[in-house]
């Protein structure tokens, strides 16, 4: 009689771990609680139902040596069905809430660690662009300077030579009347 009060109580926690680990599993891995919709949540729900049989299994193998009684099932269903009626929606909210915490924390502490990896990575980025920004600035002046006389003198040059062609411009052939 007292094995059989011992299989009750085994099978009802047993129910009841089941709903948390479905819970666990919707929340936590799937990331959702409604009912799967792609054929990859579906082969995730039956690796879930996998672990459920196993779990099941070992704890009347553990229990009652393997012996299993009818009444067996009906402690499953009593934990699973007590499990969701009372605890179920709580501790979903409570996992989804905690898995966003716990979402946005990491997303906080990797932003944080690739600013301060990034850090020197700017830091010369910005040098270097200083340095090239210098650079451009002092090698363009001489060129700036050079352009500037090589334009004056070819202004010079051009306008001289009008004026030389003007000067010595041949003089028109007569034209005959």
């Amino acid at each position: 009689m007292q094995s059989d009060f011992v299989l009750l109580g085994a099978t009802f926690a047993a129910g009841a771990g089941i709903g948390l680990l479905h819970d666990c599993w919707q929340v936590l891995l799937l990331n959702t609680g409604a009912a799967p919709r792609r054929p990859v949540s579906g082969l995730r729900m039956a690796g879930f139902w996998l672990l459920a049989v196993a779990l099941v299994w070992a704890v009347l193998a553990l229990t009652v040596a393997g012996m299993v009684r009818g009444f067996a099932f009906i402690g499953l269903a009593l934990g699973a069905g007590l499990y969701h009626a009372t605890l179920s929606r709580p501790l979903r909210r409570a996992m989804a809430w905690s898995r966003r915490a716990v979402a946005r924390a990491l997303s906080t502490v990797l932003d944080a660690l690739v600013a301060i990896v990034l850090l020197p990575v700017r830091a010369l980025l910005y040098i270097g662009g200083v340095v090239v920004s210098f650079l451009t600035a002092v090698l363009a002046t001489p060129g700036r300077w050079l352009l500037a006389g090589c334009e004056r003198l070819l202004h010079l040059a051009g306008s001289g030579a009008r004026l030389a062609g003007r000067w010595l411009r041949p003089k028109p052939p007569p034209t005959s009347e």
